[in-house]
């Protein structure tokens, strides 16, 4: 039975994060007015970077349940985050020979997202010492 509510979190999380990354792509924004730089892309990774860290730290501190691993770090943000789309827009770049844009855009994406990860653990942890909740 654990391994079906387990699917079935995966299944909804992934479903709920992949709809909440296609809102995102609704925004009108123009690439062009940044040299063609993939800004939405770019945004949706960082902050999912962020929450993964977040939730991944509130369950280590046990705020929230094991079970959040499956429907949030999996699920949702397997759904939301944009990795893939990340390569593919990387590639784009210098594909079309904008080494320039796609060095930079690799370059601040993987510090940037390292850095959401690092400051989402720092709220889970904070957030459980408010709550005065130790492991």
């Amino acid at each position: 039975m654990t391994v079906l509510i387990d699917i079935l979190c995966v299944f909804v999380g992934g479903g709920l994060g992949a709809l909440a990354r296609y809102g995102v792509t609704l925004i009108p924004f123009h690439s062009e007015s940044l040299g063609g730089f993939p800004l939405l892309t770019f945004l949706i990774n960082f902050v999912g970077s962020f929450l993964i860290g977040l939730l991944d730290s509130l369950i280590g501190e046990k705020v929230l349940k094991e079970r959040w691993t499956t429907f949030g770090k999996i699920g949702l943000m397997g759904g939301f985050t944009t990795f893939s789309s990340f390569s593919l827009d990387a590639m784009k770049l210098f594909e079309n020979k904008r080494f320039l844009t796609g060095s930079l855009y690799v370059l601040l994406s993987v510090t940037l997202c390292l850095l959401g990860c690092f400051l989402g653990q720092l709220c889970g942890k904070a957030i459980s010492s408010r709550l005065g909740i130790r492991k």
